[in-house]
């Protein structure tokens, strides 16, 4: 009985490092005031990580090839996007995927979330449709959490690094992953 308390110990041990040590993005991101509405013809994108949970470990956020930034724990990042079809993919042990179509001069929501992983975190993406329960959380979460921007120069500098990797993962995306239906999708009227 003793031997099954210490494995479970251990176990939770284990997940608690392995959610911790995948630190290292964070120097991707700094500090920012809030946009306040989309350029003119733009869409505002937020990218809200309220939680806590996995406080050490960072997710790339892209739209398509391009990478936007890290959502970082108790912070938010926004993006100004061209209206029209995005996908938008964050990246962790797993891929999570966001097809949206964007209205000019709108603002959108999506909320990235920490899950256990085998090796390290995993993530989720989703949409904050209108009317939902997430929605009603976003003028809090706007309040409470940081705003966060990317270092150009080193967000750049990664996508370089990454994109011919970030393409292969775009591609499987639309010829294989799409299919098995495990997406979510975020209308033109989910903006405000």
């Amino acid at each position: 009985m003793v031997l099954k308390y210490i494995r479970s110990a251990f176990l939770l041990f284990v997940m608690v490092v392995a959610m911790t040590a995948c630190a290292g993005s964070s120097g991707y991101m700094k500090p920012s005031e809030p946009l306040v509405k989309p350029d003119s013809g733009k869409a505002l994108v937020y990218v809200f990580r309220p939680s806590g949970f996995g406080y050490a470990v960072d997710f790339q956020v892209w739209d398509g090839e391009k990478l936007v930034g890290v959502s970082l724990a108790k912070s938010y990042l926004q993006y100004m996007a061209d209206p029209g079809k995005h996908i938008f993919m964050a990246v962790a042990e797993n891929k999570s995927f966001v097809e949206a179509d964007l209205a000019p001069n709108k603002t959108y929501y999506l909320v990235s979330r920490v899950k256990p992983g085998g090796w390290k975190a995993r993530v989720g993406l989703e949409p904050v449709k209108k009317g939902s329960d997430l929605y009603a959380n976003v003028p809090g979460w706007k309040k409470e959490l940081n705003s966060t921007a990317p270092v150009e120069s080193m967000v750049r500098k990664y996508e370089e690094s990454y994109g011919p990797k970030i393409k292969g993962i775009l591609e499987y995306y639309r010829d294989e992953y799409r299919a098995t239906g495990k997406y979510t999708v975020l209308d033109l009227e989910d903006g405000e």
